[in-house]
């Protein structure tokens, strides 16, 4: 997982997001949340996405 860039998208940070995989996503996360927080967001939907493609292959 890498972190492309952060933007803002109505006042909230918008990252994209390239997975494993390759898949180009964007999470959009809380003002209020921490580095590790949103860190650790951004890695949970990541894996999430990679495993729906792995699925939609098998």
């Amino acid at each position: 997982m890498k972190i492309l860039r952060k933007i803002y998208k109505d006042d909230k940070p918008l990252y994209q997001v390239e997975t494993d995989l390759g898949l180009i996503i964007n999470v959009t996360v809380s003002d209020h949340m921490s580095k590790n927080e949103i860190n650790e967001v951004i890695n949970l939907v990541a894996q999430d996405a990679d495993n729906r493609l792995k699925d939609s292959i098998e």
